[in-house]
This record gives C-alpha cells, sequence and structure tokens, in this order.
C-alpha cells in the first residue's frame, strides 16, 4: 500500500530474508544511539505515553533474539502487553485492510 514491492509473502520468506541479511548487518555506537533515540523518544502528549512504550516495547519483542541480543535490547515485555500488542496489532490490521 506504500509502494514497496518484493515482499516476502510468508513467514518462511521473511525468515530467509533475514537469514541472507544478517551477515551484514552491525551494531555499533551510532545504531545503539538512533534505538536509545526512538525508543525513549517522547509521547506527543502525556495520554499517550502509555500507547507509545506499549508499541516501543512490542516493536523490541518482535525482533528475533538475536537482533534484540546484536542491540542490547534483553527486555521482554509482561503477559499483559503482550496480550495488548496483539488488540492492537488486530485493530491495525483491521483499519488497514481494503474495504
Amino acid at each position: 500500500m506504500l509502494g514497496a514491492t518484493d515482499l516476502p509473502t510468508s513467514s518462511a520468506q521473511v525468515e530467509q530474508y533475514l537469514s541472507d541479511m544478517r551477515p551484514s548487518l552491525r551494531s555499533d555506537i551510532r545504531t545503539r544511539a538512533v534505538a536509545r533515540a526512538l525508543l525513549n523518544q517522547p509521547a506527543p502528549s502525556l495520554p499517550l505515553e502509555p500507547f507509545r512504550r506499549l508499541v516501543m516495547s512490542g516493536g523490541v519483542d518482535l525482533l528475533p533474539g538475536w537482533a534484540r541480543r546484536m542491540h542490547d535490547l534483553q527486555q521482554r515485555p509482561s503477559v499483559a502487553t503482550g496480550a495488548a500488542v496483539k488488540a492492537v496489532q488486530t485493530l491495525t490490521a483491521w483499519a488497514l485492510s481494503p474495504r
């Protein structure tokens, strides 16, 4: 919907893409600084802060274990956070589906 091409259409294709790209991926002072800036960016308003934390936590949780380790992002969301992320995922998929 945003113009990307040659996107994976299955979990296996995503796994293969990540496996192919992994040798060229790096984590250094710059990537860690960017990750910290993204993960700690304040919400645009105080009422949105819980949603921001949920989205950031969910994003980290979606990374493969090796990527979390590479970027020293070892925290894991709670079960409640995982359930909330799943609810947001379902809502987002519904909102973005063609009508």
